[in-house]
């Protein structure tokens, strides 16, 4: 009999061990299938603080063993020259401007704002990575760097981009050094003669850490049209590049100001991909009704999603007629706009989004519906505004062609990089509805 209870004990023990197995594999099963529905590997960090800045060069600026204590410590963006001296000697120029009926040449001052925006600058940033990142692809976006920039990543050149106005990448990744310290190093240089107006100085927009799955959308990855609008119906359209080797499930789904969804659609392939969505009475995008709508396009490899992008865009229609003029939404529309240049007054070029809002419905206010980029791509803080507040935009690319202004002007680098820096402006600005 005792042998017997014995046993029965035990026999009831490897019943509730078997039992506790089966429900933590149950939970554990539950658990990864909830983790795969919900994981998304993009993540994006603003590098806005602790950047170490020094106006001046000195060799080696850019390797991890420079001590840069010393450095001024800054937060980005930044404008070096907006804190002054103000020095009127500084883009002094005899010209003669035709334009003005100068018979010869004149001495001209202050043209640049009499600041001292000319010169070099070193930015070094540590950057938040860990040996957990391993695995994922790793950017840094510059939407502007004002200019000539030259970038490193622990010592290491990775790219540059001489055009202070144009929003930039670099694929990072292969430079990471994980579970060590990462120091990004940036080297800009204004020279003079080099604008016809103050131009600013220093990492002026904003910089951000991308990190994505190998298999992810393409930055300005989705390119979307509404062939087809009207107060019943709208078509839209979405070609969307994806990077990575595998064949993915490209789930989008569009959702209206009040984040209700109101259209969705997936397909299977790699690279490439288009898709055309229906969406029910749309509300029109115009300066008086400027109503934006977000697309989500989320990538799936087998049941895991691997990444999560969102783009803003409005319905709307454009047409340009030679004998007629502008027409938006079918409604011919006059251009009642102003020239702005990207600064923001004394507070120098700096992107500050209150400083450009403000900026901005004083335009609305005053009765303007149109922007002109004057003479170069905005920030990018400049077009969702106008996108949200209702203003037209025309979008500039450079202020010289072949031909220069200014003896160290764009023309320097048109025919190297004006093919790139179209294409940057093209691809970043083409969803918002305010880019006419």
């Amino acid at each position: 009999p005792t042998r017997r209870s014995s046993d029965l004990q035990l026999f009831k023990s490897i019943n509730i061990m078997k039992k506790n197995i089966i429900i933590i594999f149950l939970i554990s099963i539950a658990f990864q299938a909830n983790a795969q529905e919900k994981t998304t590997t993009r993540e994006v960090q603003l590098l806005d603080k602790g950047w170490r800045f020094l106006n001046s060069d000195i060799v080696s600026a850019n390797l991890n063993q420079i001590d840069d204590t010393s450095w001024q410590t800054v937060t980005v963006p930044h404008d070096w020259a907006i804190a002054g001296p103000f020095d009127m000697t500084i883009d002094m120029q005899e010209v003669k401007v035709i334009e003005d009926g100068d018979r010869g040449a004149k001495l001209r001052t202050g043209r640049t704002g009499a600041l001292p925006c000319f010169g070099i600058g070193w930015y070094r940033k540590l950057l938040p990575v860990s040996k957990s990142d391993e695995g994922k692809r790793i950017f840094v976006e510059f939407d502007g760097a004002m200019s000539r920039a030259k970038v490193y990543l622990n010592g290491v050149y990775v790219g540059e981009w001489p055009y202070g106005y144009s929003s930039f990448s670099f694929e990072l990744t292969k430079y990471i050094q994980f579970g060590k310290e990462n120091i990004l190093s940036v080297r800009l240089e204004n020279k003079e003669e080099s604008s016809r107006w103050y131009s600013g100085a220093g990492v002026y927009r904003n910089v951000r850490l991308v990190k994505t799955a190998p298999v992810r959308v393409a930055q300005w990855g989705t390119y979307i049209t509404t062939p087809v609008v009207s107060a019943k119906m709208g078509e839209v359209n979405i070609k969307t590049e994806i990077y990575g080797d595998e064949k993915v499930q490209l789930i989008t789904e569009i959702f209206d100001a009040k984040g209700q969804k109101v259209a969705s659609t997936k397909s299977e392939g790699n690279k490439a991909f288009e898709q055309k969505l229906k969406v029910n009475k749309p509300s029109l995008w115009s300066p008086e009704t400027p109503v934006l709508y977000t697309a989500v396009s989320k990538v799936f490899v087998g049941k895991i999603q691997k990444d999560e992008y969102k783009t803003t865009f409005g319905f709307r229609t454009i047409r340009f007629d030679k004998d007629k003029g502008f027409f938006l939404n079918g409604k011919y529309t006059k251009f009642k706009g102003v020239c702005l240049h990207h600064d923001l007054g004394p507070i120098g070029a700096a992107v500050n989004f209150r400083a450009t809002e403000r900026q901005l419905m004083m335009m609305k206010e005053m009765g303007a519906n149109a922007i002109r980029t004057s003479h170069n791509p905005p920030s990018l803080e400049l077009l969702k505004i106008c996108d949200s507040i209702g203003l037209m935009v025309q979008v500039e690319s450079f202020d010289e062609w072949k031909n220069g202004k200014n003896a160290n002007g764009y023309g320097e680098f048109f025919d190297a990089w004006a093919e790139k820096d179209l294409t940057a402006m093209i691809k970043r600005d083409r969803n918002h509805p305010s880019v006419v």
